[in-house]
């Protein structure tokens, strides 16, 4: 960019063409608004508005965001002219180029639409606009003239920011109702209205909601510390620096809607009321099965685990495991089980070797298997599990396991309960008559579940022909 007698930079007066990703990430109507630049013509080629397109009918929130920022930038051209704005400050829209052939759609990954793209530019003399390295530098490297912007964690506050205070962990926006955030802590949630109806945080229409989800994931696919976890048809799911964002739309939902919430406290094995007895169990134990209500605490006694573990010179990877004090650690290995199967990751952790894998939110029958296929490969694992109840847990586990390998793979299960640890049970078999039979029946294999604190039993599950039963005493 020119500079001026000031020293500040000239805006630009550039013809350009802007790739998907510059366009899905919002960058260059921001850049006009802000007239950091100011184009003569932006060409935009059809390979561009077919991905998009294409994006859009299924639902892809990507999809969306992106034609939205095309009708932004028409509208920006359009209505500088329109109004009679300064001289160069309104310019033209332009679509170029063919449409890509079923191969180009096929292939678009491994960069054929970049490539029609960049083929514009050179046809047209016109400057590439991207938010790609991979397609900054290949463009550079044919002498194209290229900007390439990106989006610094530092640069702007996260859009979702400004509804949360030091005590808020979660917010719930819904088209046409009042935004509602959950403060507090653990042992006392509280669930309310932000502010009044007439406050400008009070009730948002659907265009609002939808720019504040489309914002959230210009930032989640521009910052260094965020990125797009999943994007499926009406639904995403994003983690923006210490935020996760899910954002629902139709048909998923009845309407646009946004959920994001942050771990509030950040707390170390120490904040916890253990006795000696409870800290050498965790210790020695190799397989732990952390379970609790949705907001019992769970996640932020996870992160405690694996400070604790970091600070005995352990080598510890987490799965979808995210915390503040977590981040900066250099002796921690983060992995996302979206961006990876559960055998890839098993691969990976056979070749690495950690001394401690912490998996959080297990939720399907995979997810379980993973957990039991590194506890069968002697690598120390923590899984965390959505369940009030133990006994609702253990059979989630067992299901489609044998009763007899349990206790080899987890020696204790933690039940979280308002943000403190209300039990912790050890596992054990044992040849008995089940609780319940009569004296009569022969004795089985019974996997107890026995509390820490008093030692006494306080579920029994055994198999009775292909049912599993479950007791408690």
């Amino acid at each position: 960019m020119t500079q001026g007698q000031d020293g500040k930079p000239l805006p630009l007066r550039l013809r350009v063409v802007p790739d998907t990703s510059v366009i899905v990430e919002g960058f260059l109507s921001r850049k006009i608004e802000k007239k950091e630049i100011m184009p003569e013509e932006v060409i935009i080629h059809e390979a561009v508005m077919a991905e998009l397109e294409s994006q859009a009918n299924k639902n892809r929130e990507t999809g969306y965001t992106g034609l939205e920022e095309i009708k932004r930038i028409r509208e920006l051209g359009e209505g500088a002219a329109k109004d009679g704005q300064e001289k160069g400050r309104n310019f033209k829209v332009t679509f170029k180029g063919n449409r890509p052939t079923d191969f180009e759609i096929k292939y678009a990954k491994a960069g054929e639409i970049d490539s029609l793209i960049r083929k514009l530019a050179i046809d047209e003399k016109a400057t590439l606009i991207t938010a790609d390295k991979v397609q900054s530098l290949v463009a550079e490297s044919k002498g194209l003239s290229v900007i390439l912007y990106e989006l610094e964690a530092e640069e702007v506050p996260f859009c979702l920011e400004q509804y949360f205070d030091k005590e808020t962990a979660r917010i719930h926006i819904r088209a046409g109702h009042p935004v509602m955030v959950m403060r507090g802590s653990p042992e006392a949630w509280t669930f309310k209205k932000i502010s009044g109806d007439n406050d400008a945080h009070g009730i948002l229409d659907k265009d609002a909601v939808r720019d504040l989800a489309k914002q959230a994931m210009d930032e989640a696919n521009a910052r260094a510390d965020s990125s797009v976890l999943t994007d499926k048809r009406g639904s995403a799911f994003l983690q923006v620096g210490d935020y996760k964002v899910l954002v629902t739309r139709p048909p998923i939902s009845s309407s646009y809607e946004i959920v994001c919430e942050r771990q509030l406290k950040d707390l170390g094995l120490d904040d916890y009321p253990l006795d000696l007895k409870s800290l050498e169990k965790i210790d020695y134990s190799n397989g732990i099965l952390l379970i609790g209500s949705p907001d019992s605490g769970k996640t932020t006694f996870a992160t405690a685990l694996a400070k604790h573990f970091l600070s005995m010179r352990k080598n510890v990877s987490t799965i979808d495991l995210t915390g503040t004090s977590l981040k900066e650690d250099s002796m921690l290995s983060q992995y996302a089980l979206n961006l990876a199967s559960p055998s890839d990751l098993y691969d990976i952790f056979l070749q690495t070797k950690p001394h401690w894998v912490l998996f959080d939110d297990m939720k399907s029958l995979e997810d379980i298997r993973l957990f039991l296929d590194l506890r069968s490969a002697s690598v120390s694992t923590v899984g965390v599990m959505n369940a009030s109840d133990p006994g609702i847990a253990l059979q989630k586990v067992l299901l489609r396991n044998d009763l007899a390998i349990i206790p080899r793979m987890i020696d204790l299960l933690i039940l979280m309960h308002e943000g403190r640890i209300d039990k912790m049970f050890s596992l054990k078999m044992q040849m008995k008559i089940p609780k319940g039979l009569k004296i009569s029946e022969p004795a089985r294999a019974v996997l107890l579940l026995v509390n820490v604190d008093d030692h006494r039993t306080e579920f029994e599950f055994y198999k009775s022909g292909d049912e599993l039963v479950v007791t408690q005493l």
